[in-house]
């Protein structure tokens, strides 16, 4: 006979092991699930929270809201270099913030962590920008009058002139009321009137270190009209110091040549005066100086002009040339163009009372905005008249000062008024030139060239034909 079972727990006093079907020991119990996340839990994943990105160049810069941005860029490449226009100021945008930049270590590439989380930033390491402020083109016109020595320093005008730019002058009248421009804090200034945006949003900090109001712009305008300058000499200078006294941000001829090649229409703003801003950017890129000293078709400076004396006037200045009169501060050129050019009338709205910017921006529905001031958001308003399609589709670029007070206020400004990104410090305009190319080609920088030659071409003969219909209407064949 066989031996007799083995006792349960094979002698041990424990019970008998269960095998399963292999012959293995059994699997542990699943544990039981406690860690699932909460709906609190996963709507914080689904936050779009801030994060450090840092351009092709180098150059850091800080994305409020990467997700929208991301949706943003995908839309305005969508629409092609076709659909797209770009809206900048000249003062402190295309030109840097100050003279002279900091031999500093290149800026820190400081990605975000994980959730978007943002490590120690240290602002000390950016390349900042040293020695004076650049010189706007307001400030440099009456920097030319004082020295010209053609108004006695003591007259009526030249007093009014330092009363307005020292914030002394009263306003005079109910028609300058709605004219009262937001300031620099260091200044004075208590900010705008609602103290936010169009939308709602509060404004922490507002800055507008190269606002004029036309209170300003009217003396100056009054004291050139007894200084008799000379339109010749004021050119001379210009093209002499230009590059010393207010030098363009890296990367401005690379974008002047960028949308005269693409035919992107580009609207530069600028507070000051008009004559004296297209001569600091002819100064300094020689492809538009060699253009009979002139920009590209579809680059449209909008600032206050000056008034010279016609040709049976008072006879050439010192220089030869024609005399300067004072400035056009009103409603002369198109009946329904907006003058002077101020923070409050420093948009697309003014520039569309001029026939020619209508056209050339008409059925464009996406806008790349590039500014230098929380408060320069507003540069886009207006563009939504444009054909009467559907909403713009803005995506707003800002530049930060590190020379400025209270940084973090101002961040949180730029945040608040609705911009996209904002590059640290005295940075290039190579994230800006990037998105654009990535517009024009439908490739993004680093990728495979040949991903995006088709959407090249069709955006081309897009561009080209564009160009075509303009020539037909100016000729008055269409």
């Amino acid at each position: 006979p066989g031996a007799p079972p083995p006792p349960p727990g094979y002698g041990y006093g424990a019970p008998p092991q269960q095998h399963n079907q292999w012959g293995g020991p059994p699997q542990p119990p699943p544990l039981p699930v406690f860690d699932t996340p909460s709906r609190e839990e996963v709507a914080e994943l689904d936050k779009d929270v801030p994060e450090f990105q840092t351009d092709s160049a180098g150059c850091s810069l800080v994305v409020f809201r990467p997700k929208e941005l991301k949706f943003k860029r995908s839309k305005i490449v969508q629409g092609g270099a076709q659909n797209v226009v770009v809206v900048s100021s000249v003062e402190e945008t295309l030109t840097r913030f100050r003279r002279e930049v900091d031999d500093a270590p290149p800026p820190m590439a400081m990605g975000g962590m994980g959730m978007g989380g943002m490590g120690p930033v240290q602002l000390d390491t950016m390349v900042k920008p040293k020695g004076r402020r650049s010189t706007g083109s307001f400030d440099l016109l009456v920097k030319l009058l004082k020295a010209s020595n053609t108004v006695e320093a003591d007259s009526a005008v030249m007093k009014a002139l330092e009363a307005a730019l020292s914030g002394e002058a009263e306003a005079g009248s109910d028609d300058h009321d709605d004219e009262k421009e937001t300031q620099d804090p260091a200044e004075g200034g208590e900010g705008g009137e609602d103290g936010g945006d169009d939308e709602g949003r509060p404004s922490p900090v507002v800055c507008q270190p190269a606002s004029q109001s036309a209170h300003k712009l009217e003396a100056l305008s009054a004291a050139l009209s007894e200084g008799k300058l000379s339109l010749d000499i004021i050119e001379k200078v210009i093209e002499a110091r230009a590059g010393a006294v207010a030098p363009l941000r890296e990367g401005t001829e690379a974008l002047v040549k960028f949308v005269a090649r693409h035919s992107i229409p580009t609207l530069l703003f600028s507070e000051g005066v008009r004559d004296l801003a297209l001569q600091i950017l002819l100064a300094q890129i020689p492809m538009a100086g060699a253009m009979a000293k002139s920009l590209p078709p579809t680059l449209k400076l909008i600032a206050n002009p000056l008034t010279l004396s016609p040709p049976a006037g008072p006879g050439p200045g010192p220089g030869g040339g024609p005399v300067v009169t004072g400035l056009e501060l009103s409603a002369t050129m198109p009946p329904s163009h907006t003058l002077p050019v101020t923070t409050r009338t420093k948009n697309v709205g003014t520039a569309l009372t001029d026939p020619t910017v209508a056209e050339l921006v008409a059925r464009r529905q996406n806008v790349l905005l590039v500014g230098s001031n929380p408060s320069e958001a507003s540069m886009a308003q207006g563009m939504t008249s444009v054909g009467g399609g559907p909403e713009a589709t803005v995506l707003k670029v800002g530049y930060l000062d590190l020379t400025q007070p209270d940084l973090c206020g101002r961040l949180a400004a730029f945040e608040s008024n609705g911009f996209d990104a904002v590059v640290v410090g005295e940075g290039s305009l190579n994230y800006v030139n990037d998105f654009l190319t990535e517009v024009a080609t439908g490739v993004a920088p680093g990728a495979p060239a040949q991903d995006g030659q088709q959407h090249l071409r069709d955006s081309q003969m897009a561009a080209q034909a564009q160009a075509a219909n303009l020539h037909l209407l100016h000729a008055g064949l269409s």
